[in-house]
């Protein structure tokens, strides 16, 4: 029996929750568990990193029924925590909570001194309970159109040699050490150089997420926002420091339906906001 498995809630918490790692034979029983508005491939999603050292994903339990599902990422030291839902009809019974706070102790657990979360409305007030305060923005932009194709002569297909530039840079962006994560998409990735054959210093992966562009200059991450939004054109998601790309969507035609906070338990990590051009998802920023 694992930890997760022998943690129980005490007599007053409403429910007698356990908690243990999800396993690849409760995907079928979870992969529902979104509500529609995500569009979110959650069994897809769990297939792909179930395994992985960085990937932590756990059920809560009550009475042989899961009742919750979440995950945790670990990047050396910051875990992002995400994908917390408890089906409808298990709300109301602090099963969110219990189950957050139990991804708080994997992080911890694995020497994470920060914890990061984008969250939802209904959420946000559990995870203020739990300690977490909002440090920050991200902003859902939908509708326009993008007619201007990007530079073809300064955008190309990542290659093996680009893997350890890339890595590099995405360190000093985010402010983490998110290797394992990302090399699972650099093969289907594209970079911007500064000049034809020059310096990588913007990078674009449509596979994780909605489609991730980080550049380290704004002419870089405007160009690979571009391609990014010939790829998926419907929503994009950049977070409030980046001033930069929200007026270039609001003047190509795109509109603001949504804004979710990031919210932090513990130090913020020094990364930089405006570098992000569009966010991956929810569960890894």
């Amino acid at each position: 029996m694992t930890a997760e498995d022998s943690r129980t809630a005490s007599p007053s918490a409403g429910v007698a929750l356990r908690f243990r790692p999800l396993g690849a034979e409760d995907i079928p029983l979870v992969e529902d568990f979104p509500p529609p508005e995500w569009h979110f491939p959650f069994g897809r999603f769990l297939e792909l990193h179930l395994g992985s050292s960085y990937f932590h994903p756990i059920v809560g339990t009550a009475g042989g029924q899961i009742v919750g599902v979440g995950n945790a990422i670990v990047n050396e030291t910051v875990a992002w925590l995400g994908n917390i839902i408890v089906p409808p009809a298990e709300r109301g019974r602090g099963i969110g909570s219990r189950l957050t706070a139990r991804l708080i102790e994997v992080g911890k657990e694995r020497g994470c001194g920060t914890l990061v979360l984008i969250a939802t409305t209904m959420g946000e007030p559990v995870y203020r309970k739990l300690g977490f305060i909002v440090t920050g923005l991200y902003r859902f932009y939908r509708g326009g159109s993008d007619a201007l194709a990007p530079d073809p002569r300064r955008i190309r297909r990542m290659r093996a040699e680009d893997h350890a530039a890339v890595l590099a840079l995405d360190r000093v962006v985010s402010g983490e050490g998110r290797a394992p994560l990302l090399s699972r998409f650099l093969a289907t990735g594209w970079v911007h150089e500064q000049e034809a054959g020059g310096r990588v210093d913007g990078y674009y992966l449509p596979d994780l997420g909605s489609g991730l562009v980080i550049a380290v200059n704004d002419e870089a991450g405007i160009s690979l926002l571009r391609l990014r939004l010939r790829h998926a054109p419907s929503l994009v998601v950049v977070p409030d420091g980046n001033d930069v790309a929200k007026e270039w969507l609001v003047s190509n035609g795109y509109s603001e339906t949504l804004a979710a906070p990031r919210m932090c338990l513990g130090p913020e990590v020094a990364w930089k906001a405006n570098q992000l051009f569009s966010r991956g998802a929810g569960y890894c920023g």
